[in-house]
């Protein structure tokens, strides 16, 4: 009547309110990534917060233990942090200082070892860098100090690190009474054992996940430093920080990390740049074929090309946060295809 068809009304309004969830998952990114973040952040520290739960008197409760070691990894992460970003901070004052004066150094970087293949393209890459570097950090040096200038001026960047925290106590404190509530009011009631699955396994797969990360890391950041230090490369905070940070993002990550270094280095005028590449390359295999199998061992189980491919699109889409998140993302894609799967079969 009137022209008034109930399925495609029906079909139009789940369009609508589809459109209108993406459309608020993308003015809420910033608030939901810090979200993402602290929920990390709560995965690494369980560990620690159930063993002291343990170890504690009976008298003490699982919150003062959690309390408690929130607070102590707190003050923790703030001086180490405080101290390594101090030292690479100078560091990175003084490299950005010298900067334009060592892309003229011509001469390292055409006795720089290459690969044989790579030879042809070596006078090109130099005029590259030295005409890039040379001439335009003058003009990028300003846009990045006033980009600086606006993220930490700006109340987006207090919130993150105030609330950010905050939210991880709160998720180590009720996480999982947080997801039953979850299950219990929004599955349907013949679905709950598929999305409790699916949470189970989508938990068991972020707490290592998150874990392996870190102490990747974290291994990352003292085997660059302690290298970088005892071989006397130039700026070696500097570099162990960077190195530790971008082994946050997989594949791209540590190939530009070791990039960087051997360009600074050569740059600087270090006299083994070949030894540098040497030891780059060995701790990436070690890396990469011993540490990171061991630490994840099968609980994200993609192939490497899904990685590289899910890092790339990542990259398209959100810059070095969606970088960060395209693993566990596509990890969590195949949790919920297997579990999908194995209920279609049982039923």
């Amino acid at each position: 009547m009137l022209g008034f068809h109930a399925p495609a009304a029906r079909a139009t309004w789940t369009v609508f309110l589809v459109c209108s969830a993406l459309a608020g998952v993308w003015l809420l990114r910033d608030v939901l990534f810090m979200l993402i973040i602290a929920t990390f952040f709560a995965y690494f520290l369980t560990p620690l917060v159930d063993l002291a739960t343990r170890i504690a008197p009976r008298r003490v409760s699982r919150n003062l233990s959690l309390a408690l070691v929130y607070l102590i990894f707190l003050s923790l992460i703030v001086a180490a942090t405080g101290w390594l970003g101090m030292n690479a901070a100078e560091q990175a004052s003084g490299l950005a200082g010298r900067l334009p004066e060592l892309v003229k150094n011509r001469v390292a970087l055409e006795t720089l070892p290459l690969p044989s293949w790579l030879e042809p393209y070596r006078m090109r890459a130099i005029e590259w860098l030295v005409a890039h570097f040379s001439e335009g950090f003058g003009a990028v040096m300003p846009v990045m100090a006033s980009l600086g200038q606006k993220l930490l001026s700006g109340l987006g960047a207090v919130a993150i690190f105030l609330l950010m925290p905050i939210f991880s106590f709160f998720f180590l404190k009720d996480g999982r009474a947080m997801a039953d509530a979850a299950v219990e009011r929004l599955a349907p009631a013949r679905h709950r054992e598929l999305f409790a699955g699916i949470l189970a396994g989508a938990h068991l797969m972020l707490s290592q996940y998150i874990r392996s990360l870190v102490l990747l890391s974290l291994v990352a950041l003292g085997a660059y430093g302690i290298f970088f230090i005892a071989a006397g490369v130039p700026y070696p905070v500097l570099l162990a920080v960077l190195g530790g940070s971008l082994e946050f993002i997989p594949v791209l990550g540590p190939l530009l990390a070791g990039l960087i270094a051997v360009l600074v280095a050569a740059f600087s005028g270090y006299a083994h740049v070949a030894w540098l590449i040497v030891f780059l390359v060995l701790f990436r295999l070690f890396q990469d074929y011993v540490t990171q199998p061991w630490l994840l061992g099968s609980g994200i189980a993609l192939h490497p090309a899904a990685v590289l491919f899910g890092v790339i699109a990542g990259e398209q889409l959100g810059g070095v946060a969606g970088m960060f998140l395209s693993v566990p993302t596509l990890a969590l894609a195949r949790v919920v295809f297997i579990h999908v799967r194995k209920a279609a079969e049982r039923a």
